[in-house]
């Protein structure tokens, strides 16, 4: 018996993920669930596991947005100091680079924290 119920646990995941995965939030996706009779302890079992699909895929974007911002940063120092060196006139336009950066990374760390 607890197979069965195991099996149609898993099989409600799955169905959440591919709602989840179609763009639709947590509401739509229990209420879907409850017009097919489905009890709530269950749904807020599968919304919780549906909340970890959602915080890995948060994290996974954070770090790819530090390394774009750390990348950025390094770049535009760069930029700005051969721009500087040769006495361009636009090396303090190139100083969005690394504050872009600065401002990607934040973006990133606050998506893995919380």
């Amino acid at each position: 018996m607890a197979e069965k119920e195991n099996v149609v646990f898993e099989e409600l995941v799955d169905e959440a993920t591919k709602q989840f995965a179609l763009g639709h939030d947590d509401t739509y996706i229990s209420n879907q669930f409850a017009e097919q009779g489905i009890d709530g302890d269950t749904i807020d079992k599968v919304l919780l596991q549906i909340n970890g699909i959602r915080k890995a895929i948060d994290r996974q974007d954070g770090v790819k947005r530090i390394v774009y911002g750390l990348s950025f940063i390094v770049v535009g120092i760069v930029a700005t100091y051969i721009a500087s060196h040769w006495e361009a006139p636009v090396g303090y336009v190139l100083w969005a680079l690394p504050v872009f950066g600065v401002v990607s990374t934040v973006k990133g760390i606050s998506k893995i924290v919380g």
